[in-house]
């Protein structure tokens, strides 16, 4: 409605009030700004009063944690872009990360009573801090001197941490936990790039909500750190293979590339084995684009990326495993060492590494599943087996679509990339025969499992609908006879 003002110019609804929003009365909004004026007094001052006397590892994580939240909150509201059930699903996997840092915090400290890489990074992180202070940018006398050139980069990320968010075990462990769920929003991104009329809902349950990814990358360490980088590296492949804001993407994509080259160079090259396999799958061209050249200009402009990229992966490898010293790099001898060296402890099981492709088929059971719950011998293969349990009852209860992850992986970019990358990952981390070393390693495999497996159910979804439009074409044609007395099933592709 309109309504003409004084001068018989019609007012515009516009300028009312939006509905449900009731305008303040004539001193509401001083009180409100009293009010929320003196709320925030009282919090400072009992911040304060709650500083001065407790230790700052207690002060200190708080700080974090608030920081942390401030900063998530608007991110996940940004992403849902007004999807409440989206929303819900990332503010719910945010507390879940937040609050694994208590069972990983306890289960480092209290049950291996710091005997943990984590210690080790927060000790160097403490020396690099000291070092900084005197104008020395080095780990300086940390127990990481004498590790590899990868263990000591992660020293080296946990200091500039700390520069930011101060010197505290428990502030790192909150930190990296966040990072590892910044790079997990970096695959869920990459999946809605790739099927963006594909309901997001699977997708965002499975990565951020999957008690591995969840527990695991949650201490400081090469784990929170890969899910972060691998979510960069995928983001960055994805944007350039969809064309999505290539800019960006080849800009996280770089970084993201960078740390896998400077904290595991090994999964560089299962990147690249993926990377390789998503330029050689058939994807048609997407409506309102200028057709296939673009397509095989920008492939092939990856393509000359990947190669010098593989090479200094595999000199990097090289200098890892044999130490950088003269001895002739036998990955037939790593992998037996590997296998020999990890079937340690009460966590250890029997496995045999790929040698030949009959084992491949082996291997791709062995390296999500083991161990299997009949070896579960103590609590440690108990635990990791309930993860196999886990993932063999969600493959069942998507009987009726998981079939699809051939045809994911052939006809589009990103299930191509997920594939390539997760058997290249089973055939180089089937030697493992320890079920704490094999279940931390695998948060660098279910990522791209689970998007492998939402790529199938979107091109199953497709495939539905495009049924249904065929036998809603055919039922507008004039037909002789009675019409069929089975309606057509309702497609709801939001329902998960």
């Amino acid at each position: 409605m309109t309504a003409l003002d004084a001068g018989g110019v019609v007012a515009d609804d516009r300028r009312r009030p939006l509905r449900g929003r009731r305008p303040l009365l004539p001193g509401e909004d001083v009180r409100l700004s009293l009010g929320l004026s003196v709320a925030a007094g009282t919090a400072i001052v009992a911040f304060f009063t709650f500083a001065a006397f407790a230790s700052p590892d207690v002060w200190v994580p708080v700080i974090v944690v608030i920081f942390l939240v401030a900063a998530s909150v608007p991110l996940c509201i940004w992403l849902s872009r007004g999807d409440q059930r989206l929303l819900r699903i990332l503010l719910l996997a945010l507390v879940l990360k937040m609050g694994a840092v208590g069972p990983r915090y306890f289960v480092n400290e209290v049950v291996y009573q710091g005997s943990v890489d984590a210690t080790r990074y927060d000790q160097a992180g403490g020396v690099f801090i000291e070092g900084v202070a005197e104008g020395r940018w080095t780990l300086g006398e940390s127990e990481l001197d004498g590790f590899p050139s990868q263990t000591r980069f992660v020293g080296y990320v946990t200091g500039l941490l700390y520069l930011v968010f101060g010197t505290s075990l428990a502030g790192g462990y909150f930190v990296f936990s966040w990072v590892a769920w910044l790079g997990l929003l970096c695959f869920l991104q990459a999946f809605r790039i790739a099927f963006p009329n594909a309901p997001p809902y699977r997708a965002a349950l499975l990565l951020t909500l999957f008690p591995a990814l969840v527990f695991w990358p949650s201490s400081p360490g090469k784990d929170a750190l890969m899910v972060f980088a691998l979510g960069l590296a995928t983001f960055g492949v994805v944007s350039l293979l969809y064309r999505h804001r290539p800019g960006v993407g080849c800009l996280l994509g770089a970084l993201g590339v960078y740390l896998l080259w400077s904290v595991r160079p090994h999964v560089l090259l299962v990147v690249g084995a993926g990377l390789a396999c998503a330029l050689l799958a058939r994807s048609a061209p997407r409506r309102g684009e200028q057709g296939a050249s673009r397509s095989i200009g920008v492939r092939l402009v990856l393509l000359v990326l990947l190669v010098p990229a593989l090479l200094l992966s595999l000199s990097r490898v090289d200098d890892a495993l044999t130490g950088g010293d003269d001895e002739q790099f036998s990955l037939a001898a790593t992998l037996d060492n590997t296998a020999a060296s990890t079937e340690v402890g009460d966590s250890s099981f029997d496995t045999q590494g790929v040698r030949s492709v009959v084992d491949i088929p082996f291997a791709i059971v062995s390296v999500p599943l083991r161990p299997f719950p009949f070896e579960a011998r103590s609590p440690q293969l108990a635990l990791s087996s309930a993860e196999g349990v886990l993932l063999l009852a969600l493959i069942a209860l998507s009987a009726r679509w998981i079939w699809m992850v051939g045809p994911a992986a052939l006809r589009t970019p990103l299930g191509a990339f997920a594939a390539g990358y997760s058997l290249a990952f089973v055939i180089a981390f089937s030697n493992i025969g320890n079920a704490g070393i094999l279940s931390r390693q695998r948060v660098q495999l279910f990522p791209l499992l689970f998007l492998l497996a939402c790529a199938a159910r979107a091109l199953y979804d497709e495939r539905l609908e495009a049924r249904a439009s065929e036998t809603q074409t055919d039922g507008d044609r004039p037909r002789l006879g009675r019409p069929s007395p089975h309606p057509e099933p309702e497609l709801a592709w939001s329902r998960t």
